[in-house]
């Protein structure tokens, strides 16, 4: 999941700005239906937004702020982010040339998914090269118990 996250947000960072006005901008509270939930957390909230945006004289819309979603809850992280993106501002829309209908409105710090990823790409090497040096000891320590009779 790092791996999709970390190239998107390196192609993302080469997409084209454009202006953009917000026409929507909601928080919902979700009810919570999840029995395995804490009971004192009834509802998970949520910040809609709708913007919309021109290319090339084409009108696109989109509801992605950033590439991943936004996490569910946190009233006071969603509050926030609904007052900001009010109904009629003007923004910055960052949208893919090849398919225009894809945008964002913020282009994320890579740095934690490239942690993640060189941390289980380490492991992963580091796991054969174990593997391999076991396997080749134990061949050599096998190999000096037989005993050949000339």
């Amino acid at each position: 999941m790092a791996c999709f996250y970390v190239f998107e947000n390196i192609r993302s960072r080469r997409w084209t700005k454009t202006k953009g006005v917000i026409v929507k901008s909601n928080l919902i509270s979700l009810k919570n239906n999840n029995s395995n939930t804490k009971k004192h957390l009834p509802f998970l909230y949520k910040c809609e937004v709708e913007y919309t945006y021109d290319v090339l004289g084409k009108k696109y819309a989109n509801n992605k702020i950033l590439l991943r979603k936004l996490q569910k809850g946190m009233s006071l992280y969603h509050n926030k982010i609904c007052d900001y993106l009010e109904e009629g501002k003007e923004i910055i829309v960052f949208y893919s040339n090849r398919k225009p209908q894809k945008s964002l409105l913020v282009h994320e710090s890579s740095t934690p998914y490239l942690i993640l990823m060189f941390v289980g790409l380490f492991m992963a090497f580091l796991g054969v090269v174990l593997f391999f040096d076991y396997n080749h000891r134990n061949l050599n320590y096998i190999l000096d118990l037989i005993q050949i009779i000339n």
